[in-house]
């Protein structure tokens, strides 16, 4: 199936999603900044039962003192500490654009959930702001969109 994808752009990131009345984009102005779905494939009319839907979620914080990947690697811990989590892959550089992204591959028991869903967040540090962006859901799902969302961060 052809998605046709938006963007939010905030903080000089631009994150691309697809658009359908499935996804829902952010609200408000505070972080982090959560594109919601409901679906769990590409298919729009295929129900999810208990597999958690895929989301994209954005996390900008202020480096001013330089610690980076650091503060990065506290907030993910703080994030998913009280969740059911396993390592997939380390972190690795990926190149993004004209970027260096650190990406990592995880899954993960979300709040309220039974099933795990898998992740893939990219972490940057650019003009003293540190960026994450986490892209969740079901595996086969995950590899359609990471593509289309993760390869197509734009970061000025």
């Amino acid at each position: 199936m052809n998605a046709t994808y938006t963007t939010w752009t905030k903080d000089g990131l631009t994150v691309r999603y697809p658009k359908n009345n499935l996804w829902q984009p952010p609200t408000g102005t505070d972080y982090p900044q959560i594109m919601l779905s409901g679906q769990c494939s590409m298919n729009p009319k295929e129900q999810c039962g208990d597999t958690p839907p895929a989301r994209v979620e954005v996390r900008v914080y202020e480096d001013e003192m330089g610690l980076g990947s650091i503060e990065a690697g506290s907030q993910h811990e703080k994030d998913y500490a009280s969740r059911a989590k396993r390592a997939i892959s380390a972190e690795a550089p990926q190149m993004i654009g004209d970027k260096e992204w650190q990406c990592s591959r995880f899954g993960y028991v979300p709040l309220n959930a039974s099933r795990e869903t898998l992740a893939v967040e990219c972490v940057i540090v650019n003009n003293k702001k540190v960026y994450i962006v986490t892209l969740a859901g079901p595996e086969r799902y995950l590899a359609e969109l990471e593509p289309q969302i993760i390869g197509k961060l734009v970061l000025q």
